[in-house]
């Protein structure tokens, strides 16, 4: 049999699935002005992507372009029990490449949670997710390899909201992640943390909150390699931090929030990467019009002191101190066409890392530009497409490989309710 031949049926199959969704009938089904709002949704997208750096390699290594197609199945629900709210999301999808058969694969993402409220000042929420995915090719934290590797991501977090007299309130937060990988390289980047922190706000005014709070995290690397003995011996990380918060409305147009946080990390076993010092990020989100929406963000971070960031990065302590600054902006075309585009630079000093390996002090940046646009045929149907470019330069580490990548690819998605 061709090699390619299960892609192209995979694809084949895929296409033939939507279009098969996407017919009349499905469509007047869906569309029905007199069927009641349900808080239920299920659906179906096909996407096709082009990657022109697979392994996301540097110069001189040879050519690793691909296709790659995903199917996804995703359901999902949003109830509301009075002033309690139930939400649930899942999808499936399976990833093939047209040449790169080694790293087919399955994932999924389920996440859940409740928003509840009880008398007049007590409420919060909890929410939990469960990811599997291909994990990135070099991402600048881990040594760059082109072994198949499959990251299993899990997180729980609950918040309590409590209001005081007046304008005051009490906010508590605590969680847990853990991250997986299945690659034998990466053994020693698997990680387990917690969290939990503990503030007041105050409520100067109805355009201005402003906020402090005592954050403690704890951090496990089981596998940790010893760099002299080479044998795996742990590290855990403790670190104790101090925020002091703001939200403030500066006008209709214009909301802006921030961080200052002042925090120490000790290491168990991998001092060298003992992190001290003062870290923050600010954020300006401005939609002068309703149909155009810019968001401005500025962050100096080591990955530690904001808890999670969500996408499974482990605790940039591996990187020293990063530096980011991005715009991310979306633009309504017309009713149903939506334009987006982002510009991201990340500065990072490396330095001594948490796995045992020295890499030397160095730095490196990262540029990402991506556009894209997002067509709603109608209450069912829609086409997004979207291309970015992705350049990191610096000098050459064991975790820092510069590169050049171009993407881009398009996805149809059926959603029924």
């Amino acid at each position: 049999m061709n090699k390619l031949t299960p892609f192209f049926a995979f694809t084949a199959t895929a296409t033939a699935f939507t279009a098969v969704c996407m017919s009349s009938a499905c469509a007047q089904t869906s569309q029905d002005p007199n069927a009641s709002s349900s808080p239920y949704y299920y659906g179906a997208s096909l996407g096709l992507t082009h990657l022109s750096n697979v392994y996301q390699t540097g110069q001189g290594n040879p050519s690793n372009s691909d296709w790659v197609a995903t199917e996804m199945l995703l359901a999902g629900l949003d109830q509301h029990y009075g002033r309690q709210r139930f939400y649930l999301n899942a999808s499936v999808q399976e990833n093939q490449y047209q040449h790169n058969g080694s790293l087919n694969n399955s994932g999924y993402n389920i996440n859940g949670g409740l928003d509840w409220a009880a008398m007049d000042k007590l409420s919060g929420s909890i929410n939990a997710s469960a990811t599997r995915n291909l994990a990135p090719f070099n991402p600048g934290y881990l040594p760059n390899s082109t072994v198949k590797n499959i990251e299993d991501l899990d997180q729980i977090n609950a918040s309590v909201h409590y209001g005081l007299a007046g304008p005051l309130s009490l906010e508590g937060r605590a969680g847990y992640l853990s991250d997986n990988y299945s690659a034998a390289l990466y053994q020693p980047y698997i990680y387990h943390q917690t969290y939990e922190s503990l503030g007041v706000n105050y409520r100067i005014s109805g355009a201005l909150l402003v906020g402090m709070d005592a954050r403690h995290t704890n951090i496990d690397y089981p596998n940790y390699v010893d760099a002299i003995t080479g044998k795996a011996s742990g590290d855990r990380v403790n670190r104790n931090d101090f925020d002091l918060l703001a939200e403030w409305t500066a006008t209709g147009a214009s909301f802006i929030n921030g961080r200052l946080s002042v925090g120490r990390a000790v290491h168990s076993d991998a001092t060298a990467s003992n992190f001290s010092g003062v870290t923050g990020t600010v954020a300006w989100r401005w939609q002068p019009t309703s149909k155009l929406q810019a968001t401005t963000t500025l962050t100096r971070d080591t990955g530690l002191n904001t808890g999670f960031n969500g996408i499974g990065v482990p605790p940039a302590e591996l990187n020293s101190v990063s530096t980011s600054a991005s715009i991310n902006s979306i633009y309504a075309l017309t009713g149903k066409i939506s334009l987006t585009g982002l510009i991201a630079v990340t500065r990072r000093e490396l330095a001594n890392n948490n796995a045992g390996i020295v890499s030397g002090a160095a730095s490196d940046t990262t540029y990402t530009l991506r556009v894209g646009e997002k067509w709603a045929i109608d209450r069912t149907f829609s086409l997004i497409c979207q291309i970015e470019y992705d350049q990191r330069v610096g000098q050459a580490t064991i975790y820092s490989t510069p590169f050049t990548s171009n993407t881009i690819g398009c996805t149809g998605q059926a959603l029924f309710h």
